[in-house]
């Protein structure tokens, strides 16, 4: 029963905007309080956690310093709804530690991981059913936010939340060694290069270039292991679909990249970045500012935001500016322990996992330096869940040693 549940609130996390709430209390907040009580009455403990739960924990003390310096401003209509913000963000934590100690068999980790992939696939078909690619022509209208907005202001989110989490379905892809799972697991990938392709986010669609780079190449090193033919064959696919992207990239998409510069004509021959990316520049800037400003403390959590009067459209820019230098280092040791953990279970059972989480926190880092999605709860829940799931899958890998 509990696999259950913990599978329902996977596929809720990405499709809370979308799905009807229950009557007196939000559908997120019942999730929440059943997973306290699961974890409450779970009474094994997971030792493998031990790093990444004091890198998390070191994260969280800045976070909350944060908030509570926001607390202390002169009163305003904006802190009820900073409360409010905050409280979803910090409460999706939970799953984390919900998932790293809760799961205690193999086969109810592999359910999970299933639940997680058939999520990705399931926000790329909605991405992609509600987007256009048809023409050659760039336009905002055609841009899909999936199950994340409204419209299409939401296509980052949509973009960032596919480019964090193919990895892990394109390492599974790979690795697995059932053929059936390898065709469906490939029927989810183009589906999802659709999705990010109906977002037109220039910055996800490079994040998840690079990221599934990395993830073939290390996918292809365990495969050689075993079989030299078919690790062949794999890179030469992926070589040969490389070569000959502009048969298979949508035009719109080409014009949409080559668009990022918009040629001038003056005596200097500059090309400057089109309107969207110097607009997205000149935020990073005024977030800078405010670091330089006060740089060990920050402004507080959301503060910046409502100083400048717009999301500053990078996570990193934004957690300097809000926590101060000791908040920014929290979480580069935060994003650093998780690439050890993810790195230590590459050669072990759950490899896939490993290279999977290798993957996702490239294209992590890459989205976050674009947008802030690590503040959207649509999109960081289910990294959370994946997150817990990496410590579940080395303590499970550990006993079986």
């Amino acid at each position: 029963m509990k696999k259950f549940i913990l599978a329902a609130f996977i596929l809720y996390l990405p499709f809370q905007l979308k799905l009807p709430q229950i009557p007196m209390i939000s559908t997120l907040n019942f999730f929440l309080i059943i997973l306290l009580i699961i974890f409450l009455f779970n009474k094994k403990q997971n030792r493998n956690a031990f790093g990444v739960d004091i890198a998390i924990l070191l994260f969280l003390l800045t976070w909350i310093a944060s908030f509570a310096h926001t607390l202390c401003y002169p009163p305003g209509i904006w802190k009820y709804e900073v409360a409010t913000d905050f409280k979803r963000l910090i409460s999706l934590v939970l799953a984390y530690f919900v998932f790293s100690r809760c799961i205690k068999t193999k086969k109810d980790l592999n359910f999970l991981y299933y639940s997680v992939l058939l999520s990705i696939i399931l926000v790329a078909l909605y991405t992609w059913k509600s987007g256009m690619l048809a023409g050659p022509h760039f336009a905002d209208f055609k841009r899909s936010s999936g199950p994340f907005a409204p419209d299409w202001r939401g296509a980052d989110i949509a973009g960032g939340f596919l480019a964090t989490f193919t990895p892990f379905l394109l390492s599974f892809t790979i690795l697995t060694k059932k053929n059936i799972l390898k065709f469906i697991g490939l029927g989810g990938l183009i589906v999802c290069g659709l999705g990010i392709f109906a977002t037109y986010s220039r910055g996800s669609i490079l994040a998840l270039g690079l990221a599934s780079i990395v993830t073939i190449l290390a996918s292809i090193r365990q495969i050689l292991k075993t079989s030299k033919i078919t690790a062949i064959i794999i890179l030469i696919a992926f070589i040969g679909l490389g070569l000959s992207w502009e048969r298979w990239v949508p035009q719109s998409i080409i014009n949409r990249v080559q668009g990022t510069t918009v040629q001038e004509e003056t005596f200097t021959g500059e090309s400057p970045l089109d309107e969207s990316s110097q607009k997205r520049i000149v935020k990073w800037q005024a977030g800078l500012e405010i670091f330089e400003m006060n740089p060990v403390f920050g402004l507080g959590y959301r503060i910046p935001e409502f100083v400048l009067a717009t999301d500053i459209h990078n996570s990193f820019i934004q957690i300097a500016a809000e926590m101060g230098i000791f908040g920014f280092l929290a979480f580069i040791i935060f994003i650093l322990t998780i690439f050890i953990q993810a790195k230590s279970l590459i050669a072990a059972e759950f490899n896939w996992v490993g290279i999977g989480f290798t993957g996702c926190i490239i294209a992590f880092v890459l989205v976050n330096l674009f947008y802030s999605n690590f503040f959207r709860d649509t999109v960081v829940g289910t990294f959370w869940v994946l997150l817990g799931l990496l410590v579940s899958a080395k303590k499970i890998s550990s006993e079986a040693a």
